[in-house]
């Protein structure tokens, strides 16, 4: 998958994602509402790279990480746990 590929699968579970440059080689992927379960935590993955493709590469393999799953909206009504399973985005039971 390209970059732009992987930036528009983690768009699809969060509400409002974006790419974003704090200053000149320094970019990280804000996924506002999706965290990582780690344990009994929920992480937000905050990473920063020198370029967008690298920041996106980062946030992909920080959502994609098989050990973990992703949880959506954690505190709202309409929580989600989801996992990557190679090909979309699928349901956890948690």
């Amino acid at each position: 998958m390209t970059y732009e590929q992987k930036f528009a699968a983690l768009a699809a579970i969060s509400p409002h994602p974006a790419l974003h440059m704090r200053k000149p080689g320094d970019w990280y992927v804000l996924m506002p509402g999706v965290e990582r379960k780690e344990g009994v935590c929920l992480s937000n993955g905050c990473v920063s790279q020198p370029t967008p493709e690298l920041a996106v590469e980062e946030k992909w393999n920080w959502a994609t990480d098989p050990n973990y799953y992703l949880v959506i909206n954690a505190m709202r009504e309409n929580r989600r746990a989801v996992k990557w399973n190679g090909f979309m985005w699928e349901d956890v039971d948690e």
